[in-house]
């Protein structure tokens, strides 16, 4: 599977479930960078892998090659390919984020979500190209929407939003119940209603038992 003493750590938790903060606590804890869609606009020489991830050309080991300085990830694009980072880093320990899926809903729709639509949307349309941005935006888009395997509405983050709070929950759950299926190691990241962290517990996995995982409301 190859060497992965390097990046040690997969966040498995959606946007808006307090993955700024936690990449803030555990580059200082792993003592190295965190993968995160940040690191989209602080890495412009990855536009061009995260281009063939979204035209599916790109293999295993421009992933390994993408996140070659960092220690883990969390938020997306990390924590969509989750499944695929623990097939290529079959070491490394899984982070899951988890808040209010109504709570979560409703930070998607104000912050992600209305920054989509003034990008889409004239004159930030016509402003995105004119300030060098417009692969940036494309990829950042195109990754929060993908299609995950466990939507049973069959859609993406962003749409699933736009389609309204009941299937955004739907998403938001169909996502953590798959991240819950058996994992070697679990760490869960509580967030409470007013964006503040809650405890975080580790739950060792028995192969003969499904995890349970103690979540902040």
């Amino acid at each position: 599977m190859g060497d992965d003493q390097g990046f040690i750590l997969i966040g498995a938790g959606l946007p808006r479930t307090g993955t700024a903060s936690t990449r803030a606590a555990l580059q200082h804890l792993l003592r190295g960078d965190i993968y995160h869609m940040k690191a989209l606009g602080e890495r412009p020489d990855h536009q061009s892998f995260w281009k063939k991830v979204l035209d599916q050309k790109a293999s295993m080991a421009d992933c390994k090659d993408a996140m070659e300085d960092y220690k883990g990830g969390v938020d997306y694009p990390v924590s969509y390919f989750y499944k695929e980072l623990m097939v290529a880093y079959p070491n490394a320990k899984v982070l899951l984020n988890v808040r209010n899926p109504v709570a979560w809903y409703q930070s998607v729709t104000n912050t992600i979500g209305r920054v989509r639509k003034i990008t889409e949307s004239w004159p930030g349309s016509w402003f995105v190209p004119l300030m060098g941005r417009a692969e940036l935006t494309k990829n950042v888009h195109g990754l929060s929407n993908q299609v995950p395997s466990c939507s049973s509405s069959g859609l993406g983050m962003m749409d699933a939003c736009a389609a309204g709070e009941e299937t955004a929950v739907q998403f938001y759950h169909d996502h953590v119940n798959e991240v819950k299926s058996p994992c070697s190691t679990w760490a869960t990241v509580g967030l409470g209603g007013e964006g503040r962290l809650g405890p975080a517990m580790q739950v060792p996995w028995d192969p003969n038992s499904r995890p349970t995982l103690s979540t902040a409301e």
